[in-house]
């Protein structure tokens, strides 16, 4: 998948001036029906205005441990050759993503949340097809490690290891995201050779936890990682 201004975006449905509930008050009059529903997009150079600049991305290769990847014009997602990211054919790769919200008012009410990418002309499935799941990243990672877009697949800033913020030194790397995917797209031979904008929706609850704790943001995973040989 590649990077463009106009490509990596995040779309939020808020309902506007609705916060959490207090304590009941007297009766008032009758108010308008519903709140209003305010969509925000938000896309580096672009949206909501021409000075954002709030999206941070990179891609971790399993195939350069200590290379940041983020000079690339591309974000790429791969599954591999191998059962093991060690061997010399493993060649697996993760994409990371995190948008500043710091602009949403904290009682803001998300109701909607979206991700929105597009695929790369030169991709190339074949005949097989992949399954790339939006994972959050693990709520577990300790305080203080919040990745950088000098990320590789070993460290989270180009220094440190992954190992500081989940105690997870293996070769595979799974600590740094949650297990189970916030959602999935199943890639196909329909994308070889063409560019399409894919549409992750994914739970309102995340971007909510983001406004009012920590905003890790989101990575790309192959659901076929370490045990697949489709690429």
């Amino acid at each position: 998948m590649k990077k463009s201004t106009l490509i990596v975006g995040l779309v939020l449905f808020l309902g506007a001036g609705c916060g959490k509930n207090g304590s009941v008050g007297p009766s008032g009059p009758t108010g308008p029906s519903g709140p209003i529903v305010v969509q925000v997009n938000l896309q580096n150079g672009a949206l909501p205005t021409s000075s954002y600049n709030g999206e941070f991305d990179t891609w971790l290769d399993s195939a350069n441990t200590a290379t940041p990847q983020n000079g690339t014009a591309y974000r790429r997602v791969k599954v591999g050759s191998t059962v093991s990211v060690t061997e010399p054919s493993g060649n697996y790769s993760r994409a990371l993503f995190r948008f500043d919200i710091s602009s949403i008012p904290v009682n803001a009410t998300i109701e909607e949340a979206r991700l929105l990418l597009t695929t790369e002309s030169s991709t190339n499935l074949g005949s097989s097809f992949v399954t790339i799941g939006l994972h959050a990243l693990a709520s577990t990672l300790s305080s203080g490690c919040s990745w950088t877009s000098s990320a590789t697949w070993v460290t989270f800033n180009g220094g440190a290891g992954w190992s500081n913020c989940d105690g997870d030194s293996s070769d595979g790397q799974k600590g740094i995201y949650d297990a189970t995917p916030l959602s999935t797209i199943v890639f196909d031979s329909t994308f070889t050779g063409t560019s399409k904008v894919v549409e992750y929706e994914f739970p309102a609850s995340v971007v909510e936890g983001w406004i009012t704790g920590t905003n890790n943001g989101l990575i790309l995973v192959s659901e076929g990682e370490f045990q697949s040989v489709a690429e």
